[in-house]
């Protein structure tokens, strides 16, 4: 059930200003989710939303979209990786 209200919320999230919907954590690396466009459009057009990772202090912006296999495929520009994860690796976000 957990798994349905996080892909819920990361696929039909939005707000008006870019917002942190779900986040995970391991080996070192930190990957966020965002509910805000891809800004690299020109490059990758099937992952629609913004994601960063995070690695040794150093952020790189990319691009994901969940999969009908509930997973989190994604995209980084800096060094074109392509990264794929099960949707249990991501918790929500939430503002307190």
């Amino acid at each position: 059930m957990k798994t349905v209200a996080l892909a819920t919320l990361i696929l039909f999230s939005a707000s008006v200003w870019a917002a942190p919907v779900a986040s995970g954590e391991a080996d070192g690396v930190k990957v966020v989710l965002f509910n805000d466009p891809c800004e690299h459009k020109d490059v990758v057009s099937n992952l629609p939303y913004k994601a960063t990772w995070t690695e040794k202090g150093v952020t790189y912006t990319g691009c994901y979209g969940m999969s009908p296999l509930r997973l989190i495929m994604s995209w980084f520009k800096e060094d074109k990786t392509v990264a794929v994860f099960p949707l249990q690796f991501f918790k929500p976000v939430t503002n307190t």
